[in-house]
């Protein structure tokens, strides 16, 4: 019995070493695993030795969870980004706090908390919400401003400011192409994929009659994870077998059209009008109904003067710009190249 309370003893105490190692991991999964271990040995082993470590073990679980409540209590959400370093061993890396501040702020004006035009709250008011120095506060305003979020106004504050992202119109190039080639990170979110029934604005863009089935591919395009405009594309069907296979969240629409399907995008024809929001748009973009937008549809051809995809893109007005370019009629422009879209 000596020689085995002696090994339950030791396992105890490894089992809390153990524990105290891996106490950053969720609390209720550490705390459960600690307790049951404890009282796994209480049944063949109890003693004053098990006592104590049962005392301590409660007492870093609850210095833990102060710490914690004690950084929700000043608004500040930590988020820990685990760097796996060997098979056994893990660090965590937090980023300093005018940085989680700049982010909240991101957050909460990719989210339409705060609008473009709208004055951000000042030094002082970040100070005194998330109960840091005035320091701290001025270099998380000056993050946003350099990443184009916001702007600054001498003796007025800092108001929020939606980072351009200009279109142009002079060649035919898809959208996260497009923004590849301005340094900006494209994203894709799909709301819906499926084969649908032409109706007669459809059909009159894919140059085809009401009622031909085909594929309707909606999407959220994100510019530097911003929220930028509403696409709907349509392709016949009997043009692209089982195309709804691709996933077009990450693969490049113009890009399986040419690769895949062998289509060679010639041109394109577009037009922009001048729009709002309705409730359903304005809720899928996170705006306010109503919210100005650029109208943009777009036929593109294939080198056999064939439609072959139709888009029709509801741009947020206050974070696009278009551009393009006019030239004499003397100047003839020859264009063969083609991004991918």
């Amino acid at each position: 019995m000596a020689g085995g309370k002696k090994g339950g003893s030791l396992c105890l105490k490894k089992l809390f070493i153990v524990a105290c190692c891996i106490h950053t991991l969720p609390p209720h999964s550490t705390f459960i695993k600690l307790i049951h271990a404890i009282i796994f040995n209480l049944k063949v082993n109890y003693n004053f030795n098990i006592s104590i470590y049962f005392l301590i073990g409660i007492k870093c679980y609850c210095k833990y969870i102060y710490s914690m409540l004690q950084l929700l209590k000043s608004g500040i959400y930590q988020h820990t980004i685990w760097k796996e370093c060997d098979t056994i061993k893990s660090k965590i890396y937090m980023p300093p706090v005018y940085i989680q501040i700049r982010d909240i702020l991101v957050e909460k004006i990719n989210s339409g908390e705060f609008i473009s035009g709208n004055q951000l709250p000042s030094e002082r008011e970040l100070s005194e919400t998330y109960n840091v120095s005035r320091m701290t506060a001025r270099n998380a305003l000056t993050q946003l401003v350099d990443l184009g979020y916001a702007y600054r106004l001498k003796g007025k504050g800092t108001f929020v400011k939606y980072p351009d992202i200009e279109r142009d119109f002079v060649k035919l190039s898809g959208f996260s192409q497009m923004l590849k080639s301005k340094g900006i990170k494209p994203g894709n979110k799909i709301v819906k994929s499926e084969i649908v029934e032409a109706n007669k604005k459809i059909a009159s863009l894919l140059e085809t009659t009401i009622g031909t089935k085909v594929y309707e591919i909606v999407r959220i395009r994100y510019g530097n994870n911003i929220a930028l405009a509403l696409e709907y594309s349509y392709l016949p069907v009997n043009l692209f077998d089982d195309l709804l296979r691709y996933d077009f969240e990450h693969d490049s629409l113009y890009k399986v059209i040419e690769e895949n399907y062998n289509y060679k995008l010639k041109y394109s024809k577009q037009w922009i009008k001048i729009t709002t929001l309705n409730k359903e748009q304005s809720r899928i973009l996170s705006v306010k109904e109503h919210t100005p937008a650029f109208l943009l549809e777009s036929i593109s051809y294939d080198m056999n003067e064939r439609v072959v995809e139709s888009t029709i893109s509801l741009n947020i007005g206050d974070r696009t710009a278009f551009y393009t370019e006019l030239w004499p009629n003397k100047v003839q422009i020859h264009t063969n190249d083609f991004a991918e879209k």
